[in-house]
């Protein structure tokens, strides 16, 4: 008598449990999408939402300014918007700085964003 090892539902649960996971951990929004963690100030009147015509410009306390989940030198900032202006143009940026971050170095990325013609601007906030 000769004892077979059936790996197939074995291999089967493994795999779905992949999908399961890979799926699970990729609905995520925002600046945490790329794994960023931004640490936003409270406000009791924070919106919830972000659409997908929304630029989410976020700043860690170490410096890096992220969008679309790459880092990008301010000096970099403007032609970036301006591209995404020509393509959304009822979308607003959204300005995600953790709330370590110095006020100075925000007033710099918004006013990045004001020299190009963008006057849909928002600060992120946590809902308090």
């Amino acid at each position: 008598m000769k004892v077979e090892l059936n790996v197939t539902s074995f291999i089967d649960i493994i795999f779905n449990l992949l999908v399961f996971f890979i799926l699970s951990t990729s609905f995520t929004t925002g600046a945490t999408s790329a794994g960023l963690v931004v640490d936003l100030p409270a406000a009791a009147s924070a919106d919830q939402q972000v659409r997908e015509r929304d630029l989410v410009v976020a700043m860690t306390t170490d410096g890096q300014i992220v969008v679309r989940g790459a880092s990008v030198a301010v000096d970099a900032l403007p032609a970036l918007l301006e591209e995404w202006k020509k393509e959304n143009a009822t979308g607003w940026v959204i300005v995600q700085a953790d709330a370590a971050v110095p006020h100075g170095r925000v007033v710099e990325v918004m006013d990045r964003v004001k020299s190009v013609g963008i006057a849909r601007l928002l600060i992120a906030a946590q809902g308090g």
